[in-house]
């Protein structure tokens, strides 16, 4: 069991650090957003699509200003030999140019049309809706305690195409 405990630590610091490098006023401000935004940074480190990379990889959000604005620093920064490409706004019609889905909580009573849209299609479905995972999402982004954590669906990112690192899958609250 302390074995376990301790991976799950040593992961857990691996991330975080992570998350403190790519942005380093998310350790210590702790903004749920900026927060959010870098943990989106490492869903596209620690998932792999099983399809051949296109030029850009592409981040949509349903919303226009994708958690306060801080998603569009995600513009530019490298993927592998990717570079990522923010688009906001994103209409079901759009889902299959992009990789990965922020469905925001302002889309709440949309989120089964945007997931209908999604399926079929590499698109790895991310939320910060309550109880999203449980709902077909492949990652929720869960604030817990003042920390963020996540729920993992890996059926659906599996159904997707897309492989979720064990890394990803050790930090989650709930998998299911």
């Amino acid at each position: 069991m302390f074995i376990g405990w301790v991976r799950s630590w040593g992961v857990f610091m691996v991330l975080g650090m992570a998350t403190a490098l790519a942005y380093p006023q998310a350790a210590s401000d702790a903004d749920p957003d900026t927060l959010k935004a870098a943990f989106l940074y490492n869903f596209t480190r620690y998932a792999s699509w099983n399809v051949s990379p296109a030029p850009a990889f592409v981040l949509c959000a349903t919303e226009r200003q994708p958690l306060r604005g801080r998603m569009a620093s995600l513009s530019g920064r490298p993927v592998g030999h990717q570079t990522i490409e923010v688009r906001v706004g994103v209409e079901p019609s759009a889902i299959r140019q992009c990789q990965m889905l922020l469905i925001g909580q302002a889309d709440s009573r949309r989120l089964f049309d945007y997931l209908r849209a999604a399926r079929g299609f590499p698109v790895l479905t991310v939320s910060d809706i309550p109880d999203s995972a449980s709902s077909g999402v492949a990652i929720e982004l869960v604030e817990t305690e003042q920390r963020m954590r996540i729920a993992v669906n890996r059926q659906v990112a599996e159904q997707a195409g897309i492989s979720l690192g064990a890394q990803l899958l050790r930090l989650a609250l709930a998998v299911y």
